[in-house]
């Protein structure tokens, strides 16, 4: 079978192909730059520390070489790719500056930066940083785009504020559009989203419009937190078991601490098939050991040792689910790979909806960053009940902004079809009502205008959005002398509406809402 060619390693273009050089830097995608090690050393501390150790030639001398022959220069590999590299070597040599098209792209100059910050060289750094800063006006998107990937507060703040100038936000919803031009979002934190929409819907002169853009230090709002729930374990609770004969000992060395535990193959084999299997080869593997003394099986379990703990506990009917969103979701995750039966990860689920009827938000970004897909679209579902998508909670500092502006495009919707639902029940009362007034023996006609102003009133709000609301708004905000009229006609049309409105509206719309899908990717 004929091998396919090796990859080709090639030349960079001038003027970093020069003869003159003593030093290459080997490309990611296998293109060699020959520079000079004096001008690297100039520009970056990093380089010049390297540099002062002795360096591997470009090929080891052959037993044909003639003493002292030429080797070439040494080759040291880079992680960048030819592209980045030239752009930065471009800013660093006494050369004619980078190409017009790199420098007017942000994220072209994303790589290029994170590469001079890596190798310490401050004149590409300052370079980039203006020119990002002059092409802002002109793209304050991908500049803060750009920004949020290299860590550049000052350049995040000038985009921010030129979006400012420009932005306004569309009937009070909590999604920034624009940042579907962004794509897939990487290396943009849900955090950095947040605090850019927080920035933009702040009043002038604020305090939030003070605060950083790309710090988790800001003193944001917090979901809840602390609240009373089902029984979790103590932190530091380790598994164990006062359980005679135990015959086999599972051993958790991710985390770089190897930990074991001991356990019955009996208890595990009847909670997990995965596990069963795994302990019948081990028992094949010894069965030709002569020993009178009972073999302890070593169960080798690719989990965190506080995960692989949690899940024996379970096992072993321990009524604890391990406390934060985290540690059950790895639960979930542990349980689900070693396939352990539906009844007790139902048992963890109910402990994770409890907490998440708390601080769903929190629930949201744990679940997604795990994958747990049925979690995240249930957390989303609570966090527009109780309305709080406007919150903050610090595991969005290392959750994507996708999903996180994926929660707010559903909550916008969701929130969007209540609304409407809600002011088409109101649109069905009759413009009047005639009741009978017994001290003149007539009927008196009332217009409904004023309980129509006031539903709408509260809907149109900014705060309103949940199905339950719907129901609260009608019974709270109908003017008194509309709640008793009596009489025939139009007057039991009219009750016949509020009826509708107060009993029946909240349930079609919390149908309704079943059609609303979140995009989770």
């Amino acid at each position: 079978m004929t091998q396919p060619d090796a990859p080709q390693r090639t030349d960079a273009a001038p003027p970093f192909n020069q003869p003159s050089a003593d030093l290459i830097l080997h490309t990611a995608d296998l293109v060699d730059f020959r520079v000079h090690s004096q001008i690297l050393a100039q520009a970056s501390p990093f380089f010049a520390s390297m540099l002062a150790l002795p360096q591997p030639p470009a090929s080891p001398p052959s037993s044909t070489d003639a003493p002292g022959a030429d080797v070439g220069p040494p080759v040291v590999p880079v992680s960048e790719d030819s592209a980045t590299l030239e752009l930065l070597l471009r800013l660093v040599y006494p050369i004619p500056k980078a190409r017009r098209v790199q420098m007017d792209d942000p994220q072209k100059m994303v790589p290029a930066l994170r590469a001079a910050m890596k190798y310490e060289m401050e004149l590409p750094i300052e370079i980039m940083t203006e020119r990002l800063a002059v092409i802002t006006p002109k793209n304050p998107v991908q500049v803060w785009a750009a920004a949020c990937r290299t860590g550049l507060e000052g350049v995040a703040r000038g985009a921010a504020e030129a979006l400012k100038k420009t932005w306004t936000r569309p009937d009070k919803l909590e999604t920034l559009a624009f940042m579907d031009e962004l794509g897939d979002m990487s290396g943009i934190s849900a955090g950095d989203y947040f605090r850019l929409k927080r920035y933009l819907m702040s009043e002038p002169g604020s305090a939030n419009e003070s605060l950083k853009l790309l710090s988790p230090e800001s003193p944001f709002p917090q979901t809840f937190l602390n609240r009373k729930g089902k029984k979790t374990k103590k932190a530091g609770s380790q598994f164990c078991t006062d359980i005679p004969g135990i015959d086999v000992e599972c051993l958790s060395s991710r985390g770089g601490l190897a930990r074991s535990f001991g356990a019955h193959q009996s208890v595990l084999a009847s909670h997990s098939s995965v596990w069963k299997a795994k302990l019948a080869s081990l028992r094949t593997q010894h069965i030709s050991t002569e020993s009178s003394v009972p073999i302890v099986l070593q169960l080798d379990v690719d989990e965190e040792p506080d995960t692989l703990s949690d899940l024996l506990k379970i096992c072993y009917s321990t009524p604890e689910i391990p406390a934060g969103f985290e540690a059950q979701a790895r639960l979930v995750l542990a349980a689900q790979k070693y396939d352990i039966p539906p009844h007790i990860v139902a048992y963890i689920r109910l402990a994770w909806d409890d907490a998440a009827s708390r601080n769903p938000l929190e629930a949201y970004f744990v679940a997604t960053n795990h994958g747990l897909r049925d979690y995240a679209e249930a957390a989303a579902r609570k966090v527009l009940a109780k309305q709080t998508a406007h919150l903050y909670t610090s595991v969005m500092e290392k959750s994507p902004a996708l999903a996180y502006h994926r929660m707010l495009v559903y909550y916008d919707a969701s929130r969007t079809m209540i609304r409407d639902r809600a002011l088409q029940a109101i649109a069905k009362l009759p413009g009047t009502i005639s009741p009978y007034d017994s001290n003149y023996h007539r009927y008196t006609n009332i217009s409904v205008a004023p309980v129509k102003t006031a539903w709408e009133g509260v809907i149109k709000k900014e705060g309103f959005g949940s199905p339950g609301g719907i129901t609260q708004a009608f019974q709270k905000e109908t003017p008194p002398q509309y709640g008793t009229t009596t009489g025939t006609g139009t007057v039991e049309g009219f009750v016949g509406a509020v009826l509708h409105c107060v009993l029946t509206t909240q349930e079609e719309t919390e149908r309704a809402l079943n059609d609303v899908k979140i995009t989770l990717g």
